[in-house]
């Protein structure tokens, strides 16, 4: 008994190793960043914009005319919603989702790598990589994927179905964009601060439409 209690105290007193921050780069210049307490943020071929992950919230940031505004995904969705024509919605629900086939092992930029391609394309869109210690990038790709689909409303449901291939490991290419490096690095703690409180319905509605994230007509 006295044995066993000195282990398991030795076993408590062995300091825990910290989690280093992580900055994935894409060959775009795109980044997925993740700090030591699980915040994560990314532009990953989001022409600009940024998905900030917090203390478990979402939050969408857009650059409007050099100021930053804090949006949130569940108003965001609620305005494309509003601007969704309704026959627009009906003909989506005649379209089948996106689905996609895998092709085969592929090498991006050293990694290997499962190729897929999106219902007929001939060319690979993804490559999902099942190395482990990329694990962390691929959730939080996986997560940003979701929240992007859910905030385009009808459309974005073609889309995704596509959660589930990247859930399965870490996306080395999305698109035409592919990982080219990933990197242990203190990351300035400010990247992960919320830059002022979300936008109400009628200021998302109103920065949406001037931003052209919603198009009338």
């Amino acid at each position: 008994m006295k044995k066993r209690f000195l282990t398991m105290l030795a076993l408590l007193s062995v300091p825990s190793v910290a989690q280093a921050d992580v900055r994935a780069t894409y060959s775009d210049g795109s980044v997925i960043e993740i700090n030591d307490e699980g915040a994560m943020r990314g532009n990953l071929v989001s022409e600009g914009k940024w998905l900030l992950h917090v203390e478990g919230a979402d939050y969408l940031l857009v650059n409007d005319g050099g100021a930053i505004r804090v949006l949130d995904p569940v108003i965001v969705e609620q305005v494309a919603n509003t601007y969704t024509p309704e026959l627009f919605t009906m003909i989506l629900g005649e379209v089948p989702p996106l689905a996609a086939h895998p092709v085969g092992d592929v090498m991006i930029d050293g990694r290997p790598a499962t190729g897929y391609r999106i219902d007929d394309e001939r060319n690979v869109s993804f490559a999902i990589s099942n190395d482990p210690s990329l694990s962390g990038i691929g959730e939080a790709i996986t997560h940003q994927f979701r929240i992007w689909t859910f905030m385009q409303g009808p459309l974005g449901s073609l889309a995704a179905p596509l959660a589930d291939m990247l859930a399965s490991g870490t996306a080395v290419r999305v698109g035409n964009v592919d990982l080219v490096s990933v990197e242990e690095v203190e990351i300035d703690e400010t990247n992960f601060a919320v830059p002022g409180e979300p936008l109400d319905w009628f200021a998302t509605e109103e920065v949406m439409l001037r931003l052209g994230l919603i198009k009338v007509g």
